[in-house]
């Protein structure tokens, strides 16, 4: 007679459990199921366990019988004892696991349901655990497993990478952004070439426009593009170095505004060709104007340095020459060049680029009182005067002042002057009048002889201002009308 079905003998074996069934013994019934299963005693004393059960042992069934679960375990006891004490106080199957040792030492887990069986008269028997051993994977699903497990490994792996590769592009991308960097890639076999949009700035070209070779050659300025055709042939040749490195003009396509490119490229070769040339392209403009004006201020510089040490030295020769005394000669010496000190110190403060024409007049006649009840008067339009007219000017005042003091109207307590300008139309353009004129003072001789005074008016404004100069020794005072062309003395506002 064959095994029933193992549907059938589960039915039968949860008839045992939750309903007596007196004339089915327990262990016939448990040697039907395909499944472990065994009955113990409260305490875990093996009763019977069929063939499945120790076939998931390693063992004979007969050898299980009378020894306990606890003997069997593989691990803590006590989960076990509270196990089996909960199946013995229901006849309802509770889920629940079997942590045991096989006969060669090799842990077994199990999951089981277990209940009590019902004796007659309904009363709480043996426990009886249906066991379910667990799945025992092929060797093709392990091989899967470990496939599915290295393709995650390289998903993950590949992700971080991508990840890391994003950030390195951004953290590129704000750098070049940061530096104010244009990018550009050119393919020699193709011909294209590609700008990032701040290169096409630098080339006055909107963010949309398509650019090629010629576009770019286009933009160089006409008396570069001969070095910079240059610079790329050799750049490109095989037989040079690779590297393109250059700063050019370029007037921008769309904007027509000049400015100053700093490249900086490299080729790649294959097989004996550039098969690529990728570089940068900057912005120097600032750059390159601020070395063009510190070339200007220098060669500046040095010209006014030996300007002054002229003027200097036609002072000292002049007043050696005409003083009376050496306390004479050292104290006009030292005058003169205060007088030239003050106007440095102005032109100092503008960094040489000029000054206010009240400002140095205030400058060189503060000792003698200058305001409307003073003993001097100013009056005149705000007017701004180069670095050459303010030196100029600023010696030939010291001049007039100082012979008002000591011979005309700054001798005496009433003597008055009064230093008028404006600006007019002359014959050649717009030009300055600066008229002195002084009162109050002893009546004024013609000199007998040109003094090194006058001669320093005439030649400072006369001559390297290409001004003119009328200087008259009238009896009520000595009056000089200057008139300077504003091509060296430039109008800022009228008064």
């Amino acid at each position: 007679m064959s095994a029933p079905p193992s549907d059938v003998a589960g039915d039968l074996a949860n008839s045992l459990i939750i309903a007596p069934q007196p004339a089915v013994p327990a262990a016939a019934v448990m040697d039907l199921l395909p499944d472990p299963a065994v009955l113990v005693e409260r305490d875990g004393a093996i009763l019977h366990a069929n063939r499945a059960f120790a076939d998931a042992l390693g063992m004979a069934p007969v050898a299980l019988a009378g020894r306990r679960l606890a003997e069997l375990a593989s691990g803590d006891v006590e989960p076990l004892a509270i196990y089996l004490r909960r199946c013995a106080g229901t006849f309802q199957p509770l889920p629940g696991a079997l942590a045991l040792k096989a006969a060669d030492g090799a842990a077994v887990p199990l999951r089981c349901d277990g209940a009590a069986t019902r004796l007659d008269g309904g009363r709480a028997g043996p426990l009886m655990l249906r066991c379910r051993p667990p799945q025992k994977a092929s060797p093709e699903f392990g091989l899967l497993t470990d496939k599915v497990r290295q393709l995650s490994q390289e998903v993950l792996l590949r992700r971080q990478v991508e990840a890391d590769l994003r950030r390195s592009e951004e953290r590129l991308r704000l750098a070049v952004e940061a530096t104010g960097l244009g990018t550009w890639d050119f393919d020699p076999v193709s011909g294209r070439l590609e700008w990032s949009d701040r290169c096409k700035a630098l080339f006055g070209l909107p963010p949309d426009a398509a650019v090629r070779l010629p576009v770019f050659y286009d933009a160089v300025h006409p008396d570069d593009r001969a070095s910079v055709e240059e610079g790329v042939r050799r750049a490109l040749d095989p037989a040079g170095s690779g590297v393109f490195d250059m700063e050019y003009r370029v007037v921008g396509l769309g904007d027509g505004a000049e400015r100053w490119v700093a490249a900086t490229g490299r080729a790649v070769f294959a097989q004996g060709r550039a098969v690529r040339f990728i570089g940068t392209a900057l912005d120097v403009t600032a750059r390159r104007q601020a070395a063009a004006l510190q070339r200007l201020l220098l060669n500046e510089l040095d010209h006014r340095v030996k300007n002054t040490l002229s003027t200097v030295q036609s002072i000292a020769r002049q007043t050696l020459r005409h003083a009376a005394s050496v306390e004479e000669s050292r104290d006009a010496f030292d005058a003169r060049l205060s007088a030239l000190s003050k106007t440095h110190n102005l032109l100092t403060r503008t960094r040489w680029r000029g000054s206010d024409l009240r400002e140095l007049l205030e400058a060189e006649l503060a000792p003698y009182g200058i305001g409307e009840d003073a003993r001097i008067r100013l009056s005149g339009p705000p007017v701004q005067l180069d670095a050459k007219t303010t030196v100029a000017l600023g010696l030939a005042v010291h001049e007039l002042a100082t012979n008002a003091a000591k011979y005309g109207a700054l001798s005496p307590p009433g003597g008055r002057v009064a230093v008028v300008w404006s600006v007019g139309a002359g014959d050649g353009g717009p030009t300055l009048a600066v008229d002195w004129t002084e009162s109050g003072g002893p009546p004024v001789p013609p000199p007998r002889r040109r003094g090194f005074g006058s001669r320093l008016i005439e030649r400072g404004l006369a001559y390297d201002l290409h001004g003119t100069v009328r200087l008259t020794f009238d009896p009520g005072g000595v009056r000089c009308r200057m008139d300077l062309p504003l091509a060296t003395a430039e109008r800022i506002a009228h008064g």
